[in-house]
This record gives C-alpha cells, structure tokens and sequence, in this order.
C-alpha cells in the first residue's frame, strides 16, 4: 500500500490545483467547468471533484472533505431530490475554501500556475475562438451543471 500514497498524494495535489481555479472562478463568474471545457472533461471534472474529496478525506481524514465526498456523489451522481440553487452555491463557496486550503498548503507554485494556464486557456476559447458571453455560458442547459452528467 505504501506505493500507491506516494501516487494518490500527487493525484490530490494536482486535482487540488485544477479544483482551485474551476472553484474559484465559479464562485465569481458563475459558469460551470462543464460549460468550459471539451467533452467529455465536464463529466471528467465531476469525477475528480468527488474522488479528490474522498482521497483527501483518505490522507487527512478530515470530517468537511469527507462530506464533501458525500455531497457530491449525491449531486452529481445520485441526485436522490432536486438541490435548491441558493443551497449548491453556499455549499460551492465553502469548497472553494476547501479546495483553495488543500492547494495552497501543498505550496506546488508550478503545478498551480499549470492549471491555471489550462483552465484560462478554456475560458480564452470559449469566449474568444468560439464568440461566446458570460452571460451565454452560465446560462447553457439552464445553468443546472448536474442535467449535465445525467443528459450525456
């Protein structure tokens, strides 16, 4: 088993880094990862946004990151009862924190200014190459990112 942390260990530094951004910039812009980038990374980026949580929970056995884990696999998976938007944005504004508190603390200046270079190029596609708004893309599928997973 001890080969295997050294592997999950750089697995969470880089999803810490890519879940940074897409957080981030969601908290602020409002535009789903799933409306960003190419298929199929939408349903890609959910993954890794629950698996993170639950390696994270592995390593530091955190009781928020293991709820995290919980909550996602509810949202983007089993979706058991329709989650209210003003609900999924506080819980989304908290695992910012969360994702920005594991990132930072790994201290990978390079790997965090990699993702953000492949996450910005997204945005420069999207809205430059492909002509679109902000407005457009945060309001693709309804702005409802979990019919996403569900339609596809």
């Amino acid at each position: 088993m001890s080969g295997l942390q050294p592997m999950l260990l750089t697995l969470l530094k880089t999803i810490s880094c890519w879940m940074t951004c897409t957080h981030t910039s969601y908290t602020f812009l409002l535009v789903h990862t799933t409306e960003l980038v190419p298929s199929p990374g939408g349903k890609i980026h959910m993954v890794l946004d629950t698996v993170g949580h639950g390696v994270a929970f592995f390593f530091f056995k955190n009781w928020v990151t293991g709820l995290y884990f919980i909550w996602h696999a509810n949202k983007y998976f089993w979706r058991p009862v329709k989650i209210p938007p003003t609900l999924a944005y506080i819980v989304d504004v908290g695992e910012m924190f969360v994702w920005q508190t594991l990132c930072y603390s790994f201290g990978d200046l390079k790997l965090f200014l990699s993702a953000l270079i492949v996450y910005a190029s997204f945005w420069c596609f999207r809205l430059f190459y492909k002509g679109k708004t902000v407005d457009m893309l945060r309001n693709a599928n309804g702005g409802d990112y979990c019919n996403f997973y569900k339609s596809g």
